[in-house]
């Protein structure tokens, strides 16, 4: 999973006479060899355990149906809760109120990490 924190912008792949970003700065990574091998395993570790862990609560979850709390030998050991949140269907906004989305409307830079060769 990519983790997002601000950062600057990456180049833009506009013609250089509508560039408005920087290029991307670069860093060689010499000496971290096995740093990124180890970082492509744990990538790979990481979506089979996601994947493993969502597969097991599933089984849970279809056996508890409506209860919110499971137990093994009368011992809670999961919570099934539903909650309710207040969201903003920002799409629907944009429908009623163009106007007032645009003026809401808010560009932030982000900063993501993804292995590129993974």
């Amino acid at each position: 999973m990519a983790s997002t924190t601000p950062t600057t912008p990456r180049e833009n792949t506009s013609p250089p006479e509508q560039s408005t970003t920087p290029a991307a700065k670069v860093v060689e990574l010499t000496g971290l060899d096995t740093v990124m091998d180890a970082l492509a395993v744990a990538a790979e570790d990481k979506k089979l355990a996601t994947q493993l862990y969502d597969d097991l609560a599933g089984i849970i979850k279809a056996r508890m149906g409506t209860a919110e709390i499971g137990t093994l030998g009368g011992q809670p050991v999961v919570s099934y809760t539903q909650t309710e949140r207040i969201i903003l269907r920002d799409k629907l906004v944009r429908e009623l109120h163009p106007d007032v989305a645009r003026e809401c409307e808010d560009i932030i830079p982000v900063r993501t990490f993804r292995l590129l060769n993974p």
